[in-house]
Order: structure tokens, then C-alpha cells, then sequence
């Protein structure tokens, strides 16, 4: 599935305009001491002013919170 190849790639997932017409959002997973995924950090906000770019600010601002509540965990 495309959506685990860009998690694994890029370390968050990314939806444009899918499944709200008008949102986008960028969301990263959060690990525990063993590895497994416990909570998802998710940033939401409107398409015509949201940077959808994997390397962009939102993309990350979530993925260095997810690996940040990651270490915090365990990980």
C-alpha cells in the first residue's frame, strides 16, 4: 500500500483534499519501548495555506514531535 511506503520513506503519513475536500493533514506514528505504535500526532489545516511538501515545516514539525514522544516512550 502507498500509504505505508510513504511512512516508511518520509516517516509521516500525508492526505491532500482526502477524505474533507479542503483539508490536508500530515500525521506521524509514536512508538513505545517495543516498538509497537501506541498514538498518532496529527496536523490538520486548510489546503490553500497549508504546506503539503514532505520536506516542508508541517511535515517536520509533526515527524520530529512523533520521534521526540517516541524517545519519551522508550523508543
Amino acid at each position: 500500500m502507498r500509504t505505508f511506503t510513504d511512512v516508511r520513506k518520509h516517516g509521516v503519513s500525508r492526505s491532500i483534499n482526502n477524505p474533507t475536500p479542503g483539508v490536508c493533514s500530515f500525521a506521524a506514528p509514536v512508538f513505545d519501548y517495543s516498538g509497537n505504535i501506541v498514538l498518532g500526532i496529527t496536523l490538520m489545516g486548510r489546503s490553500r495555506s497549508f504546506d503539503t511538501e514532505w520536506t516542508g515545516t508541517q511535515a517536520k514539525a509533526v515527524r520530529a514531535s512523533g520521534v521526540e514522544v517516541s524517545k519519551r516512550l522508550g523508543r
